[in-house]
């Protein structure tokens, strides 16, 4: 019975072996947990948005043969900030624009090694050519919303004395004001406390003892993708789909605060001397999308059930931004119209491609330069693809 059981043990493990061998040689690299610190964005909590990108990290490209470590595709400045390190004092007659927004404001799919360092670095780059003194800071942070940008002004942005703090935002905030009731408190869609990435770290037992094989990471990895629906590089960047049910069809709760959130960061950023500018998010999505259109579209996610009603949620989330605009006398730019449907300027329903990225510069560049030219008188202007010279 013992040599029984000790021709188990050897059988078993020369099949672990194998299966080790067999994937290690014909599938896919599957990086380590270790090596995935280098391949995907690292997250720490914060008091202002409950998860924030650790400081001075960089995120590589990757191929079948491992880690590219010439092909950087993002870096975080020691502010923890997309880009690189600047002073934290103004230099003389320097001019600073920040971005306020999500994932589309972060640009995931634009890659520094490609020079293509996401739209709001591509605008400073047409300002310093233009011959100005311009300092662009990227803050926009992979699954943020207008309910944080307030105290991300109040805590952080404002030591960076900005001139101009251009925000927007609508696919993330979705996810909430497609779930908001009358009968809800805000406070009870607070962020949770953050969660563990389970395409990039160990989450239990069996990820610390078994990490080390490939064959089990192609494994649970395939697990954790079928389980999340989502993409590796997703899970943080939208956040993880909530499955509440939605109360009405007429999200009024939701979009009432989302008014609310959008007049009081106006309001913050007037009172910390910056122009504020608000901006329709730009996105793929289009009353007029094919069937093989709407398959890009995470629908489960912002918790609607057609794309009629999708699009209907758009639009009264921009006739709020709209409303506010003109009540508190901000700069709009509306690219949106130019934009929708046009899948050369989309990767999928919401970031931009790099010929999307480089529409978007181009054209904040001339609505902000007009802005920064015109000064004080520049308030209520609209600006869009097509007015824009």
């Amino acid at each position: 019975m013992i040599a029984f059981l000790i021709w188990c043990l050897v059988a078993l493990g020369l099949l672990v072996l194998a299966a080790e061998a067999v994937t290690r040689l014909f599938f896919s690299s599957n990086p380590s947990f270790k090596a995935r610190e280098s391949l995907n964005l690292a997250y720490e909590p914060s008091g202002f948005v409950c998860y924030f990108p650790t400081p001075n990290q960089v995120i590589y490209e990757r191929n079948e043969e491992g880690i590219l470590y010439d092909k950087p595709r993002y870096r975080i400045n020691k502010y923890g900030y997309r880009g690189q390190d600047f002073p934290l004092e103004k230099g003389p007659n320097e001019i600073r624009i920040v971005f306020l927004g999500g994932s589309h404001v972060f640009d995931v799919c634009s890659y520094d090694y490609r020079e293509d360092v996401g739209f709001p670095h591509l605008i400073q780059r047409f300002f310093q050519e233009a011959g100005y003194n311009v300092q662009v800071i990227n803050a926009g942070l992979p699954g943020n919303d207008t309910r944080y940008f307030s105290a991300k002004v109040l805590l952080d942005l404002h030591r960076f004395r900005p001139d101009i703090l251009v925000a927007g935002s609508i696919w993330n905030d979705l996810k909430w004001i497609s779930r908001a009731a009358e009968d809800t408190l805000f406070l009870r869609f607070s962020p949770k406390a953050l969660r563990k990435n389970p395409m990039t770290e160990k989450v239990n037992f069996l990820d610390s003892a078994c990490g080390f094989s490939a064959t089990y990471r192609h494994i649970r990895d395939a697990y954790w993708r079928r389980k999340l629906q989502l993409h590796q590089d997703k899970v943080i960047h939208e956040g993880l789909a909530d499955s509440v049910e939605a109360h009405s069809s007429d999200f009024s709760r939701g979009l009432e605060q989302y008014r609310q959130n959008l007049t009081g960061l106006v309001s913050l950023i007037k009172c910390i001397g910056a122009i504020p500018v608000l901006t329709i998010e730009e996105r793929f999505i289009s009353p007029s999308a094919s069937d093989d259109d709407k398959r890009k579209i995470p629908y489960h996610m912002v918790n609607v059930s057609t794309h009629s009603e999708l699009i209907d949620l758009f639009r009264r989330c921009e006739a709020v931004i709209e409303a506010v605009a003109d009540a508190c006398d901000a700069p709009l730019i509306n690219l949106q119209p130019e934009m929708e449907g046009r899948a050369e300027y989309f990767f999928d329903h919401i970031h931009t491609s790099s010929e999307g990225s480089r529409f978007i510069a181009l054209h904040y560049f001339n609505a902000l330069r007009k802005i920064i030219d015109a000064g004080e008188s520049s308030r209520a202007q609209r600006f869009s693809a097509s007015t824009i010279r």
